[in-house]
């Protein structure tokens, strides 16, 4: 038997995935934890296998790169080289669940938390590991008949009744979107680093969200320049200009709007302000925001790829 490791993880608000399987009728335990640990939908590629428990466990394997079994074998970085692209991964699907529930179900449900090693875990041919850190160990556990209230019917259990189904369309649209990005390696960097500013905003970490998105916007600038250096060249434009010239360039060269342009400057100089420690400025959410979106918008345009992002915030802890 062949052993296939996947590395799995948990979005942090409780889900079903496809459907509650049969529990009107009060299955019994070995049948209640079967169902939770059903497989409701699988993608399998020539690169990857991608997976959905019913409980809403999302399971990724990648094929040319399998998760060692014993770290030993390998180089401490080469291991880290591995799960770092891993993670990123994880990052992409936690995204794009968020995504494409606001897509075609029309509701934001989900709220994009960053995905760490502490927050995923290794899945076995003969068993997992425990993300002792991390709300998936509460996801783990809990597709267990014996963590339920045994006083009541388990499909009127508090845990399962509030549980949201996401139905099988919606699971799709997160398959398709990531086989568009997993065949790009631009594209998933981006992505990653996306996913990531959008964690830090949904926190009301404003600072580390601008940073990010900055990343990206200033990435996908200078890469537009090298797209076109036939233009840039005469114009003295390189890789090593400054990202003020380079915007200029693109406006005047009509590669991006004018619109993009201003926004574009607005978070240079916010960028600048927050770099340089300005004391007389303070950065606003609005700023975080604006900088997000327009990453956002760059990375569509770039790459014709479109998908939706959701920008509400955790509700205040007072």
């Amino acid at each position: 038997m062949t052993n296939e490791n996947f590395l799995a993880f948990y979005p942090t608000l409780p889900y079903m995935a496809v459907d509650k399987g049969d529990l009107e009728n009060n299955p019994n335990e070995q049948t209640f934890n079967s169902q939770m640990a059903e497989v409701v939908f699988e993608d399998i590629k020539p690169e990857y296998t991608l997976r959905f428990w019913r409980d809403g466990r999302i399971l990724l394997r990648l094929h040319n790169l399998e998760i060692p079994e014993n770290s030993e074998t390998l180089e401490r970085n080469q291991t880290e080289s591995i799960i770092e692209h891993y993670i990123n991964l994880l990052n992409i699907l936690n995204l794009f669940l968020d995504s494409a529930l606001i897509e075609i179900e029309r509701v934001h449900y989900f709220r994009v938390n960053e995905i760490t090693i502490n927050h995923s875990f290794i899945c076995y041919s003969r068993g997992e590991d425990i993300a002792t850190q991390s709300w998936s160990r509460h996801y783990q556990e809990r597709r267990f008949w014996s963590t339920h209230n045994q006083c009541v019917p388990i499909g009127i259990s508090a845990e399962i009744y509030i549980s949201r189904v996401v139905s099988r369309s919606t699971l799709e649209r997160v398959s398709s979107n990531f086989e568009r990005v997993f065949s790009d390696s631009n594209l998933t960097k981006d992505i990653a680093l996306l996913s990531r500013s959008l964690s830090a905003y949904q926190s009301l970490s404003n600072e580390t969200s601008f940073t990010i998105a900055w990343f990206i916007i200033e990435g996908k600038c200078r890469q537009i320049v090298r797209d076109n250096q036939l233009l840039a060249t005469p114009c003295n434009i390189n890789d090593e200009s400054r990202i003020y010239e380079i915007i200029n360039f693109l406006n005047n060269q009509r590669l991006i709007s004018n619109e993009v342009s201003d926004q574009a400057h607005q978070c240079r100089i916010i960028r600048n302000d927050i770099s340089h420690r300005n004391s007389n400025f303070s950065l606003q959410t609005t700023n975080t925001l604006n900088c997000l979106q327009l990453a956002h918008t760059l990375i569509q345009n770039y790459f014709n790829f479109q998908f939706r992002i959701g920008l509400s915030r955790h509700a205040l802890p007072f």
